[in-house]
């Protein structure tokens, strides 16, 4: 999956991901959800 997403940025798309593990890709950022109040 990791290599699919790869490809797809190399050729400047984009990826949006949720999951609770680690997607396996250089550089990627984490937004943190939180509860809110």
């Amino acid at each position: 999956f990791a290599g699919l997403m790869r490809g797809h940025l190399r050729d400047g798309g984009i990826v949006v991901a949720a999951t609770h593990l680690p997607l396996g890709l250089e550089g990627a950022r984490e937004l943190q959800m939180k509860v809110a109040r």
